[in-house]
């Protein structure tokens, strides 16, 4: 019995899981350690003599710590990083097929950037149709949230190249993409929900399977032969 593996099946489901436990620990871990930090903060206002006042003032800083600053950062992290795994296995699965069928094209022969780049070398030197896939509509989505908390910390900006672009992510994704109106703020800025990140996870995953059947790549990354 041969233990056989491809690198590349093996490489995308690791970085898949990476990112679906850096989105479950965030979303696990900001409660507790809002927690910790509330006690620790306490307990030395008690061991200081500290105010009424200072502390109840010292307590709201915290908490628009955890439950403004580190949510809305922590989503727009988790979106750039499986944003990334987008981008980096789709452009290894462009240099693989060249390397496998021996294209005289490579993906730097093609114009265009990131993902766009990428669906057009597949699409045209491997015959992927790969904007035919059920979850390249989600893809897109992926991407135009990537670009939207990229620039401009999520704000809106009507001068941008897709005006429109949060108010449909919202009409889709209600609840799950939606504006933050700090009290103490002029701007208003978009926020992502966890549950949301972990759904464009599950996209990508199931994308990716298809995509590498379509290609005639191995189900599974590691596989026994006899």
């Amino acid at each position: 019995m041969r233990i056989r593996f491809d690198p590349l099946v093996v490489e995308t489901a690791n970085r898949i899981a990476s990112v679906r436990d850096f989105v479950r620990a965030l979303d696990a871990g900001l409660p507790e350690a809002e927690k910790h930090e509330i006690a620790t903060l306490t307990a030395r206002a008690n061991n200081q003599g500290w105010g009424e006042d200072d502390l109840l003032s010292a307590l709201d800083s915290l908490r628009v710590t955890f439950q403004h600053w580190l949510p809305r950062f922590a989503g727009y992290a988790s979106i750039a990083l499986i944003h990334s795994v987008v981008e980096t296995q789709l452009n290894a699965l462009c240099r693989r097929l060249q390397h496998d069928h021996h294209y005289s094209l490579g993906l730097g022969d093609i114009a265009g950037h990131s993902v766009d780049r990428a669906k057009k070398y597949l699409t045209k030197v491997a015959g992927l149709k790969i904007a035919t896939d059920l979850a390249w509509g989600e893809i897109q989505n992926l991407k135009d949230l990537r670009e939207i908390v990229a620039h401009g910390r999520g704000e809106y900006n009507p001068r941008g190249p897709d005006p429109d672009a949060v108010r449909r992510l919202m009409s889709h994704y209600p609840g799950d993409v939606s504006w933050f109106q700090a009290s103490f703020e002029a701007e208003t800025e978009i926020q992502v929900s966890s549950k949301l990140c972990a759904h464009f996870i599950d996209v990508v995953e199931v994308f990716f399977k298809r995509i590498y059947k379509a290609a005639n790549l191995p189900d599974k990354g590691i596989w026994t032969e006899t």
